[in-house]
């Protein structure tokens, strides 16, 4: 869930001068999120009452917008133990913190922590579409597709219901595209541990051939980066869409993330078309919000890791529902995104 943890003047200062430097934020506030502000419940109320206050004047401008939250007990906690961010892997912050202390949040925790004194008004805007053509060579593969910066991150969730269904010359093109678009994917640097969760179908192998296989995959996955990463693979069948989540990214491909070729990883197997963004940059559209669609998917895969997760901790063994990786003892699901 999309929450802002803000500061007073922080809200102030966008609500304030929502046009002239903050175009983007006061849209997202009008998106029907969550406002947490450093305020006392009385405080709010006179500024509720205030018709010469901002967010009197705001909400009372944009039916979209909703009352925020006192929660001024909360932010001691923010500032005090900055990693209580990790709790709210899809949120924001803007504290009363320095710049340099907010990009090391950002770094160390791969969160959108902002300073008060710099708000940034861009993060949650942009966007990427590929049209990929059989047969084309992208030179560098992954890594040269996915050419242009991501917003932070700490976890990821892909879900594709055919990754696995093919393979080229004997080797697997699911497996063969996962180390390569990973490497493309995951932040360069993270001071905690990334969670990764995979989910499809299991193309119809035994148990035995996927233990063996995710052995290898994992050994190349966690070779990608010098911080940890919780990898956990769900076989079983899955949403229709093909996607992958992160804390702030909306993806999804038309034929799946096999993209490339085995034996070529620069050329393109078959026509495809892949689609990148930001959680709110679609702000200017109507209908739903990246966030919003990217929300709902997390949800409908939560479903479906907790039934596998009910079935094989009830000890059962069918080759179609399975788990692998570094899930709870209980087989529930570690990754952040999916709690």
């Amino acid at each position: 869930m999309f929450v802002l943890y803000t500061e007073k003047n922080a809200l102030d200062d966008i609500l304030f001068y929502e046009e002239e430097k903050y175009p983007n934020w006061k849209k997202i506030l009008t998106k029907n999120i969550d406002i947490c502000v450093n305020i006392s419940d009385d405080d709010l109320e006179k500024e509720l009452a205030d018709s010469e206050s901002p967010l009197f004047f705001f909400l009372n401008a944009h039916a979209g917008a909703k009352q925020p939250i006192a929660l001024a007990n909360y932010f001691p906690t923010l500032i005090e133990e900055p990693s209580e961010v990790l709790n709210h892997p899809r949120s924001a912050f803007i504290l009363d913190i320095s710049e340099d202390e907010a990009l090391q949040a950002q770094k160390e925790f791969g969160m959108a922590v902002f300073s008060s004194e710099n708000i940034d008004d861009t993060f949650f805007k942009g966007g990427f579409f590929k049209e990929l053509n059989k047969n084309n060579k992208v030179d560098g593969g992954w890594q040269a597709l996915i050419d242009f910066e991501l917003p932070f991150s700490n976890a990821l969730v892909i879900s594709d219901e055919y990754l696995f269904q093919n393979d080229e010359k004997g080797n697997n093109l699911g497996l063969s595209n996962l180390p390569n678009m990973l490497d493309a994917f995951l932040p360069k640097y993270l001071g905690v541990v990334f969670h990764l969760t995979i989910i499809a179908a299991d193309a119809g192998k035994s148990k035995d051939w996927w233990a063996k296989r995710f052995g290898s995959l994992k050994a190349e996955i966690i070779r990608l980066r010098d911080y940890n990463i919780n990898i956990e693979l769900v076989l079983a069948k899955t949403i229709h869409k093909r996607r992958a989540i992160s804390n702030y990214l909306n993806s999804w491909t038309d034929k799946g993330f096999s993209v490339f070729k085995d034996y070529d990883k620069n050329k393109v197997r078959d026509d495809n078309d892949i689609h990148i963004y930001r959680i709110f940059n679609n702000l200017e559209d109507f209908g739903d919000s990246h966030y919003s669609s990217s929300q709902k998917g997390l949800d409908e895969l939560k479903k479906i890791c907790s039934s596998v997760s009910d079935f094989v901790n009830s000890g059962n063994t069918a080759s179609n529902r399975m788990i692998f990786g570094d899930c709870n003892a209980d087989k529930t699901i570690k990754n952040r995104l999916l709690e």
